[in-house]
C-alpha cells in the first residue's frame, strides 16, 4: 500500500488506487492472495510433532510459526536452489490470474522438508519483490518499506524480506505488542485524526512505534537477484498449464 497524490492504476498488475482518510491524497493497493497462508499451510501439513509439542510447550497459539522460524535459520539463504510460487489460491498482484497455482521448481534429491520450508519464506519474498518493482516503475520507489501482520512478528522472514527486496524493512507493531492488530490501530488513529485530535494525517507516524529495523545482507544479495530473476520467469512458465488443469483454457499473459 502506498499514498500517492494522484490515483495510478496498474490493472495488469492488479494494483488499483482507492479513495484514502486522507482527503489529499489516495492509496495504490496490491494485494497478494496468499502470503502467511503459505507457511500456515506448511505448519498445518509438514510440521513434526516434535515441533507441535514445543509449540504447545511455549503456550501460545503462534508459537507454531516461532519454532518454523528456528528451522528456517539453519537453512542457508537460496534453500539449495529450490524455488517456490506462493499462488495457492491464484493471485490477485503482481499478476492477476484465477487459475495459477503454487509449486515447487527445481526439487531434487538432495532437497529436505526444511529446504522446502526455507523456499516458502524465499517465495512470497521474491513475490513481493516483484510487487514492489511493479509500483517502483511506475514512479514510486519504495525505499523504505513497513511491515503489519503476523509476518511482522518474525525477525527471519523480515530480514529475508529485507535482502530479497534490497531495501530496509522496519517491522511496525502500531503501539500494541501484536502486529496483526495494526489495521485495527490504523483506523483509530485514522478517526482520532478526522476528529481533530492529530494537526493532519501526517502527525500520525508519530504514534506508531517501529519495533526494529532490518537491513540487507549484501552476502545475500547476488544469490537472492540470481534466483528472483528465474522467479520472475516462472509465471509465464506455468500459467499455461495450470489454466489447462484448472480450467482447460491455455491462454494466458505473462506480467
Amino acid at each position: 500500500m502506498v499514498s500517492v497524490r494522484k490515483p495510478k492504476n496498474l490493472g495488469k498488475n492488479g494494483i488499483v488506487s482507492v479513495a484514502s482518510p486522507d482527503p489529499e491524497m489516495f492509496l495504490m493497493i496490491g494485494e497478494t492472495e496468499t502470503a502467511g497462508a503459505c507457511l500456515k499451510w506448511f505448519a498445518d501439513n509438514f510440521a513434526t510433532e516434535e515441533e507441535k509439542k514445543e509449540a504447545a510447550r511455549r503456550g501460545d497459539e503462534m508459537a507454531i510459526f516461532a519454532v518454523l522460524d528456528e528451522v528456517v535459520e539453519k537453512v542457508k539463504p537460496g534453500a539449495e536452489r529450490l524455488l517456490f510460487t506462493p499462488w495457492l489460491f491464484g493471485e490477485r498482484a503482481p499478476i492477476t490470474d484465477t487459475t495459477i497455482r503454487s509449486a515447487f521448481v527445481n526439487l531434487s534429491l538432495n532437497h529436505s522438508r526444511e529446504h522446502l520450508l526455507r523456499s516458502i519464506y524465499e517465495g512470497v519474498a521474491y513475490n513481493f519483490r516483484w510487487l514492489v518493482d511493479t509500483v517502483a516503475d511506475a514512479g514510486f520507489p519504495c525505499r523504505t518499506l513497513r511491515a503489519i501482520g503476523g509476518g511482522a512478528r518474525s525477525d527471519v522472514w523480515m530480514q529475508i524480506m529485507a535482502d530479497v527486496t534490497r531495501r530496509n524493512i522496519e517491522a511496525d507493531i502500531e503501539a500494541v505488542a501484536d502486529p496483526q492488530e495494526a489495521g485495527a490501530i490504523g483506523c483509530a488513529l485514522a478517526v482520532a485524526a478526522a476528529l481533530g485530535e492529530y494537526e493532519g494525517y501526517r502527525d500520525l507516524k508519530k504514534a506508531v512505534r517501529v519495533r526494529r529495523t532490518f537491513e540487507p545482507d549484501t552476502a545475500c544479495v547476488p544469490e537472492y537477484e540470481e534466483l528472483y530473476g528465474v522467479f520472475r520467469e516462472l509465471y509465464g512458465n506455468l500459467c499455461g498449464l495450470c489454466r489447462r488443469l484448472n480450467q482447460g483454457e491455455e491462454a494466458c499473459e505473462a506480467g
